[in-house]
């Protein structure tokens, strides 16, 4: 059995294989009176790219590292306009339960920002006492959480008393 173009590029396109590798190389089997056959099928175009930064101030820091975007359409097998970048959707939380935080200088100190404050995003403080005799308190921003939900480590100074605390925090 003999395949024509049309059919090998079907039968690519179908299996998700379309290559302009294989498109260029073929020639045109069919025969037209009406002038040539076009066959047009679609390709994906690239994914989107990643970024870095970090950042910090005298109460806090961030390190962070994401990727996003999508694919986006193609452009047709006989060498129509190159796909165009997708766009990025809605990052799902790193977090999975509530964080407990790594609090430096005193073991009886102790925070776990629960899971839905998190995912409420609103500024917060909270208290760090613990079982320690006295107290401090770690205020966390709208964008800690956003930082806490894309998987980035917040650091933090305690606040009140005579001495501070570095309050770090991750998801897991």
């Amino acid at each position: 059995m003999t395949m024509t173009r049309k059919q090998f590029l079907q039968l690519l396109s179908l299996g998700g294989l379309t290559s302009a590798a294989f498109v260029t190389g073929c020639g045109d089997d069919e025969t037209s009176t009406s002038g040539p056959s076009a066959t047009t099928t679609s390709g994906t175009g690239g994914s989107g790219g990643m970024s870095s930064s970090s950042s910090s101030d005298s109460s806090s820091s961030v390190t962070s590292s994401s990727s996003g975007g999508g694919a986006g359409a193609g452009g047709d097998a006989t060498g129509g306009a190159p796909g165009t970048g997708g766009s990025g959707g809605r990052m799902a939380s790193a977090c999975s339960g509530n964080v407990p935080a790594t609090i430096s200088g005193d073991p009886n100190h102790m925070l776990s920002v629960p899971l839905a404050d998190i995912v409420a995003g609103s500024a917060k403080q909270y208290s760090i006492k613990g079982t320690s005799p006295h107290d401090h308190t770690v205020a966390l921003t709208a964008t800690d959480f956003q930082n806490l939900n894309k998987g980035q480590q917040v650091v933090k100074s305690s606040q009140g008393g005579a001495h501070t605390h570095q309050v770090t925090l991750q998801c897991a």
